[in-house]
């Protein structure tokens, strides 16, 4: 499925904090079903100031450090600093159990716009909230980064089985 990355623990994490977010990318893809892999965990957060003090926890607490700048210091408690809330700014963390983009609008959608069309995939013991298949086709199609289209086909496999009836879920289960 996915890298080396210790997804289990980073989902249950955003559990433990009362995470609002809907899991966007390739890890979506893959929890719908792709044959695809990755090694980071893509999130689209609901900005409202609670939940930012909720995610800024959920760093905290998973060890992270700025990906960009693995060497600088993080005062999660400082959440203007974070700025996890502004969509021009790259949120990618490392921690010791695998990359997570933090993403309050990717390429477009939003929080507020991806929840309502999510769906509800188990993984990991959890309920997990992934963007509707076609948002993250739609998503990856206007990133146009050479990674995404070349999942395309994948992507528009998937989609036809999907629409098919055929149902996958993609997640470990333990």
């Amino acid at each position: 499925m996915a890298g080396m990355s210790d997804f289990a623990t980073i989902f249950a994490a955003l559990a433990r904090h009362q995470v609002r977010y809907v899991l966007v990318g390739t890890l979506g893809a893959i929890a719908h079903g792709a044959r695809l892999t990755t090694a980071d965990a893509d999130i689209c957060i609901d900005i409202a100031a609670d939940n930012l003090r909720h995610v800024a926890a959920l760093l905290k607490e998973l060890g992270a450090r700025s990906a960009h700048h693995p060497q600088q210091e993080i005062d999660f408690d400082d959440l203007p600093a974070l700025q996890l809330d502004n969509p021009t700014r790259h949120h990618l963390f490392t921690t010791p159990f695998g990359e997570i983009d933090i993403l309050p609008e990717p390429l477009g959608f939003d929080y507020p716009q991806l929840a309502p069309r999510a769906v509800v995939k188990p993984g990991f013991g959890l309920a997990i909230p992934v963007a509707a298949l076609d948002d993250i086709i739609a998503s990856k199609l206007s990133a146009r980064r050479d990674k995404d289209l070349a999942a395309t086909p994948e992507l528009r496999r998937l989609q036809a089985d999907l629409a098919q009836g055929i149902a996958y879920n993609g997640l470990a289960q333990d």
